[in-house]
């Protein structure tokens, strides 16, 4: 066979390591707007944190505040970049998602970039969300679910009914639901105590891996009763 007839050693080669490194190329992009995303939410906790405990008229009140603005602008940037942000499913997802049999979590956190990016974790990693601003919204999506719900996250400081009283709530209508809560401040009589079996206390900020480990836990230990 003649050389014209042959790719020379070394071409092909060439060839394939510039496909390979095309196409992996959006990959390590969403991977690093994975990784903003999730600093980024640290970021806003931990200013949420310092606004709760400074004077409205300390000086630093407003640095803190535009620290935090500016980080939930770049957090939508990279939900962006990362091109995995979806609209609220409708009641035909939620339906679709039910016939496959994927678990459903039921996320509430008054804070918007904060819930977004939870969800986006969640999402994902396979699972059906059911998102809501506070308690009363919460209440109403459970009541209206015709599935079950297997898991609630909740913020644990929310105007109004915070999440230590949601959840209770909610479980005395769904006995089998485990709950995460999470929050940026440390009460530590309630983690001591805990608020009810089958709950787990996460500090803000954690990582995605953390979240989505402690929710693989608790969804095995709710399938293995």
């Amino acid at each position: 066979m003649s050389s014209e007839s042959q790719p020379e050693s070394g071409q092909m080669p060439t060839k394939r390591a510039s496909l390979t490194s095309s196409t992996r190329a959006p990959q390590t992009t969403r991977h690093l707007a994975r990784q903003l995303e999730g600093l980024l939410a640290g970021i806003v906790a931990s200013c949420d944190r310092m606004l709760s405990t400074m004077p409205a008229t300390s000086a630093q009140r407003l640095d803190a505040k535009a620290i935090r603005d500016a980080a939930e602008r770049s957090a939508d940037l990279a939900r962006r970049l990362r091109g995995t942000e979806t609209p609220r499913e409708t009641a035909s997802d939620e339906a679709k998602a039910a016939r496959r049999g994927l678990p459903t979590i039921l996320l509430v956190d008054d804070e918007d970039v904060v819930r977004r990016l939870l969800r986006g974790v969640l999402r994902r990693e396979g699972f059906q969300v059911l998102e809501a601003n506070g308690a009363n919204e919460a209440r109403a999506l459970s009541d209206s679910h015709p599935g079950p719900i297997e898991l609630l996250i909740t913020d644990l400081v929310m105007p109004g009914v915070g999440g230590r009283e949601l959840a209770e709530g909610l479980v005395k209508r769904r006995p089998e639901m485990r709950v995460i809560y999470v929050s940026g401040f440390v009460d530590e009589g309630f983690v001591r105590q805990g608020a009810l079996a089958g709950s787990v206390f996460l500090q803000k900020p954690f990582a995605p891996s953390t979240l989505t480990r402690q929710v693989r836990e608790l969804l095995a230990t709710r399938r293995a009763r």
